[in-house]
């Protein structure tokens, strides 16, 4: 039977999303082989869990009313929706990327917590280059993954082993993800201070000892359920940090509806500010937030927006970060998948949050006191 060709205006935002991933399913069998990618664990975990979501829809066939418009088109059109509707409305596939490098952000009080927070890697990805310096072991994001020309930071660099977030509680106790330190011994693990891009085209990549630290101990962690928001981690450094400060913290209780942002290494890149976001619901471990987040953004702090103080540390997000519009990848910015998946009875179960979910601050800022209060104690 005959069926017109209709505008994509006619369609929803998750109607058109769901066409491009029964596209992406049929012509995209190559690209899909994801355990060939070589190094980036991060986007190696992103990539197979975006083949899982392009495969729950190899079953289905694509519209024949939306055949007269190619995937690039198809794509554009959900661009404009996103960025219509805005993310806190719908799921944002191919929104506007809100994430800004180090040296575009003016605020003194933003620039004043970057300073606080570290990227983790292990120690074998870091290379002796001189006595006193380290290169973190990296490649362009554009030789790890085809993303499409008009992609964010393809030119940047990324870290090719495992990346996290992490930032200063004390002077020498970092926190960070419980499932980060369940990745890497504390032994192995290395925190670098000031990976981030001082000019558009300038990273930052190389470290001396004096913005090095290693892990001596784990202090205090709480992984009982990372899906309720117990998804903590606090590590001693082998020498504190002088020259450094760390985060203030937000005394009251959370509200909803609150902006906050967030510091981190999406993808492994250097260091990103990203805001727009609110605080969604509140829960008694964690609050979730529609953050602009991914892969490698395990442990980034969350910032109250007006005062900067930390509100508290990313946990767990939908991790769907890539469309396959043929012949590269596209960037799913905002994680904020409820409506799509209380509606598509085709896509994949999961116990994934449908908006990013952040550990509160409160969890593990009382173990720290009482870390704290017992040095003094011995002292």
């Amino acid at each position: 039977m005959y069926k017109r060709k209709m505008s994509p205006y006619e369609f929803t935002l998750e109607e058109l999303d769901i066409e491009l991933l029964v596209r992406s399913a049929k012509h995209a069998a190559d690209p899909f082989l994801f355990d060939e990618i070589e190094a980036a664990p991060a986007l190696r975990e992103a990539l197979r869990e975006s083949r899982q979501l392009h495969e729950a829809y190899a079953h289905l066939e694509p519209d024949p009313r939306l055949s007269h418009l190619d995937c690039r088109e198809l794509a554009d059109v959900v661009m404009e929706l996103c960025e219509e509707l805005g993310s806190d409305a719908v799921r944002g596939v191919y929104g506007k990327d809100g994430r800004k490098d180090y040296y575009q952000l003016t605020d003194p009080g933003i620039r004043k917590n970057v300073e606080s927070v570290a990227v983790i890697c292990r120690k074998s990805d870091l290379i002796k280059v001189e006595p006193d310096m380290f290169c973190l072991k990296v490649k362009k994001l554009m030789d790890i993954i085809k993303l499409c020309p008009e992609e964010s930071y393809v030119e940047q660099p990324v870290g090719v082993g495992y990346v996290a977030g992490g930032f200063l509680v004390a002077k020498d106790i970092i926190a960070t993800a419980a499932h980060v330190v369940e990745t890497i011994p504390i032994e192995e693990m290395c925190f670098l201070f000031g990976y981030r891009m001082e000019k558009e085209s300038v990273a930052v990549t190389r470290f001396t000892n004096q913005n090095i630290r290693y892990g001596v101990k784990l202090m205090e962690k709480d992984s009982v359920n990372s899906v309720k928001g117990k998804d903590w981690a606090l590590v001693e450094l082998d020498r504190p940090l002088t020259d450094r400060t760390p985060v203030r913290v937000h005394p009251g209780p959370l509200k909803a509806g609150g902006e906050a942002y967030v510091l981190g290494y999406p993808m492994g890149l250097p260091i990103k500010f990203c805001d727009g976001a609110r605080v969604l619901a509140v829960e008694d471990f964690s609050f979730t937030s529609n953050l602009d987040i991914f892969k490698s953004n395990s442990g980034s702090p969350v910032f109250d927006k007006t005062t900067h103080l930390l509100v508290g540390m990313v946990a767990q997000g939908d991790n769907s970060d890539f469309r396959f519009i043929d012949p590269c990848y596209r960037v799913v910015v905002t994680n904020t998948e409820k409506r799509h998946r209380n509606t598509d009875p085709n896509r994949p179960p999961s116990n994934k949050p449908a908006f990013p979910r952040c550990v509160r601050v409160q969890q593990f800022m009382e173990p720290l006191k009482a870390i704290v209060k017992s040095r003094s104690a011995v002292r």
